[in-house]
């Protein structure tokens, strides 16, 4: 309860600091209900959407020689349907890969929650979903955190949202103009698009992928002269419903379309809410929705191209443009009989991650070695634009982390109970619980949270397909302890202190012989989880150092932020930080440096 009580006074603490000083932008009370269905070219000749803007009242009256930002996002894509990532030989992706090719790929980037609101309200505030309140679809941000938009707007940049909101409209801030998609329709759509003193409700003729484009351009070219612009492409597309551009509907009639070889159902060791609440359909079911989904994003791909074309051609500014291309979530279409976005399967919390920005990257680069995620979007964009992380924001920028000034050995993955019930079938009620994993390169431990122990171990190496839960194998026990640890850790850096409701499900046909790939998995060290932002890399000289006097300590809290800083022996940094009142009872990280010996420890204050 303390540690709950802890949080929402954080919270409104940080509600009353974070917002001091950003501008409010909100849905202007005046919305005009438009009866006709209009093209984007009538609605402008009619109501102005594309009218020139002037400088905001933010802009800087000097040159400013920040990047233009553009971030692209698609809805549901998996990372592996890219050609630079091996997708399908038959699907080709020139535009999209371009952004890889002349940029950086990042090659493990993932969703700490992949589900459609969740990751939005990550994107808009750079903080885990059970931080910024939105854990669920639908769901709303806590209105006391800053969206990235808002920051922008308050530093100077000219804002514009184009696609998918994924919230309440109400709840919409930071954005100087926007198009709106306020409905399920690929075509024709309803949208709400401002106007300067109004917002239009109206249907637009045309396929939503390219409306979302159109709207874009239109707004870069009616953009404040001398001022940086920041664009939200949220496409819709490749969700269901598979409603494709005509240019693309049943383009791939006559291609087999891709089937996991793990399409088979867990045998051994595996939650019993995997089947039949997350179970695939058939392989012709299967067939059916990846035509669709392809030819979404065929659509996506060819938008891409022709906004590409428009900033390097027409707009002469492509170099002078961060672009990031991503998705909110993946998508599991058949591994292991499953499907959908909320489990903590690769196929479903990895995404595409790609940044064109030649002042960053002026060679193209493949990263291996950095695991990023979903939290890292923000930062990453406050790091181009030259604004302090400020904010509370939980992740780093790719930058940062591409060139080592912080690591990540770890990362936390959240989702929430999800209980669907069928009214007239009750048996095909959907119970899925809570679930807590987190993810190194090397293990990726599922703790789910049943009346009965529920836990899964991958060997990430050895098993990349997650084929068999090492969980009960006795030669990986260790390994277990010490993930089961590190979870507990890392949700403690995070302030991830409760779940909801534990509901009924098991681990079914347990066995516990051997099955892993190697009796030797390795030496175990302490689980304690160190951020990133506290430098360990030189982690040697592991002799005492308790009688030392000549020990440096700085003392951080779990999540990174120094808060002691002095010349004290190791055996009585304890006592000397009680004794101060520096610091309030908990769990701290302090890092010890003595002369050639460098050690870090967790230290428990009463």
């Amino acid at each position: 309860m303390c540690e709950r009580l802890w949080v929402c006074a954080l919270a409104l603490w940080m509600c009353s600091t974070f917002t001091a000083g950003l501008a409010q932008s909100r849905l202007p009370a005046k919305i005009i209900e438009v009866a006709d269905t209009l093209t984007l070219q009538e609605a402008h000749e009619r109501y102005g959407i594309f009218a020139p803007r002037p400088p905001t009242a933010s802009a800087s009256a000097t040159r400013d020689d920040r990047p233009n930002i553009i971030f692209i996002m698609v809805d549901d894509s998996r990372w592996d349907s890219y050609g630079v990532n091996g997708g399908p030989s038959w699907f080709k992706t020139p535009a999209i890969d371009r952004l890889a090719l002349e940029g950086a790929n990042f090659k493990n980037f993932f969703a700490v929650l992949p589900l459609c609101t969740p990751s939005r309200g990550t994107f808009f505030t750079g903080m885990y979903p059970h931080r910024h309140g939105a854990t669920t679809n639908p769901e709303e941000i806590d209105c006391c955190f800053p969206w990235i938009s808002e920051i922008l707007q308050a530093n100077g940049y000219y804002t514009v949202l184009s696609g998918k909101l994924g919230f309440d409209l109400d709840s919409l801030r930071g954005f100087d103009d926007y198009l709106v998609a306020i409905t399920e329709s690929y075509s024709p759509a309803k949208y709400l698009i401002s106007t300067g003193n109004s917002v239009i409700k109206v249907v637009i003729g045309g396929h939503t992928t390219d409306i979302i484009k159109n709207y874009a351009v239109g707004r870069i070219i009616s953009r404040p002269p001398g001022q940086p612009f920041f664009l939200f492409m949220a496409h819709r597309a490749p969700h269901v419903p598979y409603i494709p551009r005509p240019q693309e509907k049943d383009i791939f009639d006559t291609i087999p379309m891709p089937y996991p070889e793990n399409a088979n159902k867990y045998t051994k060791n595996f939650p019993s809410y995997y089947y039949p609440d997350n179970e695939a359909g058939d392989s012709i079911v299967q067939d059916s929705t990846y035509r669709g989904y392809f030819e979404l994003l065929a659509g996506v791909e060819a938008v891409t191209g022709a906004f590409l074309k428009f900033l390097e051609d027409t707009a002469g500014i492509l170099d002078q443009c961060l672009i990031m291309y991503t998705s909110d979530n993946g998508n599991l279409k058949s591994e292991h009989k499953l499907q959908g976005k909320q489990l903590p399967l690769e196929e479903s919390i990895r995404l595409p991650m790609f940044i064109r920005y030649p002042k960053w990257f002026p060679e193209p680069v493949e990263v291996y070695d950095v695991m990023g995620i979903n939290v890292d979007w923000a930062p990453t964009i406050l790091d181009a634009a030259g604004i302090p992380n400020t904010y509370g924001m939980q992740g780093h920028s790719l930058r940062a982390l591409y060139q080592g000034e912080v690591k990540r050995n770890a990362f936390l993955y959240e989702v929430w109970s999800e209980i669907e019930k069928d009214p007239i079938h009750p048996w095909l009620a959907n119970e899925t619980p809570a679930i807590r994993a987190v993810r190194t390169p090397y293990f990726k431990y599922i703790k789910s949270f049943c009346n009965s122990t529920t836990e899964q171990l991958f060997d990430l190496i050895n098993d990349p397909k997650e084929n068999v839960n090492l969980i009960n194998d006795p030669y990986y026990q260790k390994v277990a302890d010490y993930y089961r640890c590190l979870l507990d850790s890392i949700r403690q850096v995070y302030g991830d202190f409760y779940v909801d409701t534990i509901l009924n499900c098991k681990l079914k046909n347990v066995d516990y012989s051997h099955v892993g790939a190697s009796t030797d998995p390795g030496p175990i060290g302490p689980c304690i989880y160190i951020p990133a932002d506290v430098d360990t890399s030189l982690n040697v000289g592991l002799g005492s150092i308790e009688a030392r006097a000549d020990c440096e300590v700085v003392v951080f809290t779990l999540g990174g932020q120094p808060v002691y800083r002095g010349w004290v022996a190791a055996a009585t940094v304890s006592n000397v930080l009680q004794e101060q009142g520096r610091l309030p009872a908990g769990v701290y990280v302090a890092r010890f440096c003595c002369g050639d010996h460098l050690q870090v420890r967790r230290i428990v204050l009463q």
